[in-house]
């Protein structure tokens, strides 16, 4: 899939972005991407897997819905409380440890925050075990 742009994230929230809202969400996009970067080496920001896409996407979108990062807000009878995946105090993306499993599988990695069975030797990177004992299973 090509490069995730502005006008991916306006066409997903329904909005038209003005040039300084457009450059935003652009340095948005560059954050999010960051962020997944140290969990996917072969993560290229010029041609994104589909799941990559989508879920980096749905990072930045959650942004210009919630561009202050509030976590909760009240205004009379009207209350919203938002989920880990709000954006923080620098009203940047926030990838949650779904996002970054998701992004994980999109590029065929196990996921990074799943539990794993205890085994004799710690699990390295995304390197596989080099034996079924060594993932904590019966040897053959």
């Amino acid at each position: 899939m090509p490069e995730l742009t502005a006008n991916d994230i306006a066409t997903r929230t329904g909005r038209t972005f003005t040039t300084a809202q457009e450059a935003q969400v652009q340095a948005w996009i560059g954050d999010a991407i960051a962020q997944a970067s140290p969990h996917v080496r072969a993560l290229d920001a010029a041609d994104l897997r589909p799941g990559a896409h989508a879920t980096l996407a749905a990072a930045v979108a959650r942004c210009v819905y919630n561009p202050s990062g509030l976590k909760s807000y009240s205004a009379g009878a009207v209350s919203f409380t938002a989920g880990p995946a709000a954006a923080g105090g620098n009203a940047g993306p926030v990838l949650a440890p779904a996002d970054i499993d998701a992004i994980r599988a999109a590029y065929g990695k196990a996921p990074a925050y799943s539990v794993r069975t205890p085994s004799r030797r710690a699990y390295q990177g995304d390197d596989p075990p080099a034996s079924a004992l060594d993932a904590g299973g019966e040897a053959p």
